[in-house]
């Protein structure tokens, strides 16, 4: 996009004057270029932040969905103990956190390649 703007400086120097001088155009064409520059800037920054959301909103349904379809507890290792008042309390549980913690950087990997277009080797 510099390089048209660029083209215009050279157009307008190479070119005979008129009723603008030439600083006027130049001066527009800076003007020009400017907001161009800032407009693409914002556009850029606000698709950044969709892409977050996105990438935010696709991760927690993929873990949730996880959550839903997955046991992380060993239920054969559960322990329970009567105590005072034969109160039932539960003092062992074994979780599998291997597993979760693989699921979560393969659902991470997964969105961000995704969402960012970018391949992570």
């Amino acid at each position: 996009m510099n390089q048209c703007f660029e083209n215009a400086y050279l157009h307008v120097i190479a070119s005979p004057s008129s009723i603008f001088s030439k600083e006027d155009v130049l001066k527009i064409i800076n003007d020009l270029q400017a907001n161009v520059n800032a407009d693409v800037e914002q556009y850029n920054s606000e698709a950044t932040e969709l892409q977050f959301q996105e990438f935010n909103s696709n991760v927690k349904s993929r873990l949730y969905q996880y959550f839903n379809n997955t046991d992380l507890v060993d239920y054969d290792s559960v322990e329970f103990e009567i105590e005072y008042n034969n109160q039932i309390v539960l003092s062992n549980v074994n979780v599998d956190l291997d597993s979760w913690s693989d699921e979560f950087d393969d659902i991470m990997l997964d969105e961000f390649q995704a969402t960012f277009n970018n391949p992570i080797k």
